[in-house]
């Protein structure tokens, strides 16, 4: 954990075992309701050669659209639940 704001950030390093290093990101900020917030998130990979990434593209991809997806829902769910 690189840093931890509460309603505002969250960052982190991570280092995978062919020896991916990246440093990704959650950001909260407000909407123009009240009720409603922007989640935005992202990675910077490195040590990723031209070789290598061609075949990692498609699935890094694919993962980091469904996770964007299960953290879409989860965050509509607690807002619904919040509302009542």
């Amino acid at each position: 954990m690189i840093e931890s704001i509460p309603n505002d950030r969250l960052s982190f390093l991570t280092v995978a075992s062919i020896g991916l290093k990246g440093f990704r990101y959650f950001l909260i900020e407000p909407a123009e309701t009240p009720d409603a917030c922007i989640a935005c998130n992202g990675e910077v990979v490195s040590g990723v050669s031209r070789t290598v990434l061609p075949l990692l593209q498609t699935n890094l991809f694919l993962g980091l659209r469904r996770m964007n997806e299960g953290l879409k829902v989860a965050a509509e769910n607690r807002m619904r639940m919040e509302l009542g």
